[in-house]
């Protein structure tokens, strides 16, 4: 038999549980910034995907290109790289001011993460969810550590030693993203951070999350190359999962 302390516990219970499913779920973004050249390639993959993202999920895609086809422009342009950064971390800040309490995340492919990389470094310590970099066109030293602060969960970087023509020869003629002339690309040997402190160390243990390519990985849609990343099958179940898998979603805005 239960007591009156019992049944008025369970009464409680029952009401904060209806009261808990009356609350707006958190809004949630996710920033989509393609590679060089604005081929909107992984626009169509993720729209496909659609419903294995949240429902509250907003789906925004920001615009940096120089335009369509012009990829050396993009890759080499390190002023207009950084200027977009800049437009990057103020589209955010008003997100931030709009939706005080949401999460944001960014995706973003090839040149496209170097204008990530620079607008997140640009951002407060844990002010942003998750940045995933897929087949990064910047050096594998690259200062990323700024960028890892400004992110609560992780950086997580897809890259592939097989990735030896767009990030090999091709970078001999275009410099990476950050006009580095190497080819030691953080697409092809991932990023190696240059730590100058124990707290540093820290960020990079913790929140610098690397994914090298593997033969089994073919499989699934990722053949190791420049685009492999986001082949839909591999997008599907290796890469949107590190955000949420919860149906549906849809674009409904670009961002500037």
């Amino acid at each position: 038999m239960l007591s009156r302390r019992n049944i008025l516990s369970l009464g409680l219970t029952a009401i904060c549980s209806q009261f808990s499913f009356g609350i707006p779920a958190k809004k949630k973004f996710l920033i989509l910034i393609e590679g060089a050249g604005d081929f909107q390639a992984v626009a169509k993959v993720l729209e496909k995907s659609l419903d294995l993202l949240p429902p509250n999920m907003e789906l925004q895609r920001f615009h940096w290109s120089h335009g369509y086809l012009r990829i050396v422009a993009d890759q080499t342009d390190l002023p207009h790289i950084s200027e977009q950064g800049e437009k990057l971390a103020s589209s955010i800040r008003i997100i931030q001011k709009q939706h005080p309490d949401a999460e944001i995340n960014i995706i973003a492919h090839s040149a496209g993460t170097s204008v990530a990389l620079a607008g997140v470094s640009l951002l407060n310590e844990n002010s942003i969810e998750r940045v995933i970099l897929l087949a990064p066109s910047v050096s594998k030293d690259y200062p990323i550590i700024p960028a890892i602060a400004a992110v609560k969960d992780s950086v997580h970087v897809f890259y592939s030693h097989e990735d030896t023509f767009i990030l090999g020869p091709i970078l001999k003629f275009t410099k990476t993203a950050d006009l580095r002339k190497t080819q030691n690309a953080a697409g092809r040997y991932g990023f190696i951070p240059a730590t100058r402190n124990r707290e540093e160390e820290l960020l990079v243990a913790t929140k610098l999350k690397q994914y090298a390519w593997n033969p089994e990985d073919a499989s699934i849609g990722n053949n190791g190359g420049h685009y492999g990343a986001y082949g839909q099958p591999y997008m599907n179940k290796k890469v949107l999962p590190l955000l949420f898998s919860n149906p549906p979603t849809r674009i409904t805005s670009a961002m500037p």
